[in-house]
C-alpha cells in the first residue's frame, strides 16, 4: 500500500473518531492543524475518488441477482477509471489486479452474457475487438461443446 495513502486513511479515521467524541469545536493543535491542512483534504478526496468505483462495483456484484454481463461491465468500468488515473503507479497496479482477476474467470461465458443482453449486444466492443459474426459463432460453438 502507498505509505501516503495509508497515513491519510489513518489521519481521517483518527479525525472522525476525535470529532465524534469531542464535538465540532477544535481544541487540540494537532487536530486543528489537520483540519486546516488543504493537502490532507486533497489526499482524502483523491482516495475517495479511487475507492468510489470499487465500492459501487462491490455493491453491484454482491447481489444474488447479479448477471454475468453486469460483472463484465463493472470490471470494465473500474479498469477504465484507473486507466485514466493521474498517478501511473496506481493506474498500473490496479489494472494489473483487474487483469489478474479477469484471467481467472470463464471469459467466453461472461462475454457471451454481455452480447446476449438485448440492451448491450456488440455496442460495448470497439472495432479493434474483432467481435464479428464469424468469430463469435466459432467461439460460441467452442463454449457450447464444453
Amino acid at each position: 500500500m502507498n505509505p501516503k495513502a495509508a497515513q491519510t486513511a489513518e489521519d481521517a479515521t483518527d479525525l472522525i473518531g476525535w470529532i465524534l467524541n469531542h464535538g465540532r469545536v477544535c481544541t487540540t493543535a494537532k487536530k486543528c492543524n489537520l483540519i486546516e491542512n488543504a493537502d490532507f483534504w486533497n489526499r482524502l478526496d483523491a482516495m475517495v475518488q479511487d475507492i468510489e468505483p470499487i465500492c459501487y462495483g462491490m455493491n453491484i456484484n454482491q447481489s444474488d441477482k447479479t448477471c454475468l454481463d453486469q460483472v463484465v461491465l463493472t470490471m470494465a468500468g473500474i479498469f477504465l477509471h484507473f486507466s485514466g488515473h493521474p498517478k501511473q503507479n496506481v493506474a498500473d497496479g490496479m489494472k494489473k489486479q483487474i487483469e489478474k482477476h479477469w484471467k481467472g474467470l470463464d471469459q467466453p461465458m461472461f462475454i457471451f452474457a454481455l452480447i446476449l443482453n438485448p440492451y448491450e449486444r456488440l455496442d460495448r466492443f470497439g472495432d479493434q475487438a474483432g467481435a464479428n459474426v464469424f468469430v463469435l459463432n466459432t467461439q460460441l460453438t467452442e463454449v457450447s461443446t464444453i
